[in-house]
């Protein structure tokens, strides 16, 4: 934390990018826990240990756990770590050819770095010299955790050891205006429609799009073709396209399945379960199956539409709309530009019995940020009369003019802090 300030910063908004969650110490709150209490529980429950290793070997204790072994506290967590069978992924920082050799300090940190570098085979030990390219190198080795790799293979086994944390110590509910009666009439009238868009899926543990675009940039380099850099960046929908112009729709289909199998294991969310329980239409643009999952495990009764039909809503079940498609039949999936533009023309019939839904039911945006072309088609087709919400726990100034245009009212809240809210105000048993 002392030397290495810049490139840690580096890592961890590469980790967040992915939606992985970065376990760092800098964004600790006090919780009455000790020092190496908190570390520990923190590290156990980690699917992998990220070890950067600059000019210096670290603080030592003089007392408390670890007093009197001589280890530094990041030493002291890597053996917790290779105890715990924790994936390690080492990167070694170049030292300068004038640094510091002769001090204890020094000594000790030439001896661990030699031991870290006997600990696994070459593609997992990396030398870095900026905070640029350690960041680099770590989005790698996470696009390694997202296919068919070793990492993958590790991080699975890693997920039946890992020891959750009780999530009221990962999550405080923000605090948020009060609901306004007239939304959570809506919803006890089960009028309304749910429109869930990535935001909830990033919670449950799903890869970014940013990272699903790594997935494919770095299947593209290594195949070593002459793709320019332009065909390499842009949107998810973007790099997609130019993927499947060169290699094909089942290789496009082939990388985007394996990094969505998510080797930590993905189940759903409490924001899932009340979802279904307080809707009668779930409208998403997701491909998991988490909705489903949850009204599974809640033995509901519930209806999948991700084909070209009639959508005929029942007050008796939940009907999940799945309007990209679904990962359980992949070859419908909307993937690329052109997949989202050619939509309405495949599906006619699902987007008139949407369009009608517009027209005639309230609606309630959570964890979408209403950019896609379809899904700002399907908004503009809205009576203006209808009752219209978006939630989403960052609102700027020009967000809420910009959803005021689109006929929403927005609510600043996560997702699941407001569904509980409404879930309470309605006491429903969820």
């Amino acid at each position: 934390m002392k030397d290495l300030a810049n490139e840690r910063e580096a890592i961890i908004r590469k980790i967040s990018e992915f939606n992985f969650e970065p376990v760092n110490a800098e964004s600790w709150l006090p919780d009455g826990s000790k020092s190496w209490e908190r570390i520990s529980r923190e590290l156990l429950s980690s699917h992998l240990f990220v070890l950067v290793v600059g000019d210096r070997y670290g603080w030592v204790p003089e007392e408390g756990p670890g007093a009197g072994d001589g280890l530094s506290v990041t030493h002291m967590e890597v053996n917790a770590a290779r105890a715990a069978s924790i994936p390690i992924l080492p990167f070694l920082k170049r030292l300068d050819y004038d640094c510091d050799r002769d001090s204890d300090d020094a000594r000790k940190r030439d001896a661990f770095r030699k031991e870290v570098a006997r600990w696994g085979t070459g593609q997992f030990i990396a030398h870095f010299e900026l905070a640029f390219e350690l960041s680099g190198q770590v989005g790698a080795a996470l696009v390694n955790v997202l296919s068919e790799s070793y990492l993958n293979l590790e991080v699975q086994k890693r997920s039946t050891l890992a020891i959750p944390i009780a999530e009221s110590l990962l999550v405080r509910r923000p605090e948020h205006a009060p609901l306004e009666p007239g939304l959570v009439n809506i919803v006890r009238a089960r009028k309304a429609i749910l429109l869930a868009g990535a935001g909830m899926s990033l919670r449950a543990g799903f890869p970014s799009a940013r990272a699903l675009t790594e997935v494919l940039a770095a299947r593209i380099l290594d195949r070593y073709d002459d793709f320019s850099n332009s065909a390499l960046t842009g949107s998810f929908q973007d790099v997609a396209e130019n993927f499947e112009l060169a290699y094909g729709r089942q290789a496009l289909l082939g990388a985007v399945q394996k990094a969505l199998s998510a080797p930590q294991g993905v189940q759903p969310t409490r924001a899932h379960r009340l979802a279904v329980a307080l809707f009668r239409v779930v409208l998403t643009t997701n491909f998991d199956c988490l909705f489903e999952a949850a009204c599974g495990e809640a033995g509901m009764d519930y209806a999948v539409m991700s084909d070209d039909s009639e959508l005929v809503p029942d007050l008796d079940k939940t009907v999940i709309v799945k309007l990209d498609g679904s990962i359980s039949t992949p070859q419908g999936l909307v993937l690329t530009a052109r997949d989202a533009w050619d939509l309405r023309r495949r599906k006619p019939k699902l987007w008139r019995s949407l369009a009608l839904l517009m027209k005639t039911a309230p609606i309630i945006v959570v964890g979408h940020s209403l950019r896609d072309a379809n899904t700002k088609a399907l908004l503009q087709l809205r009576d203006g009369g209808m009752p219209g919400y978006i939630v989403a726990p960052d609102l700027g100034s020009f967000d809420v003019r910009r959803f005021d245009g689109l006929g929403l009212r927005s609510v600043r809240s996560e997702a699941e802090g407001f569904l509980e809210e409404i879930n309470e105000k309605l006491g429903t048993a969820v």
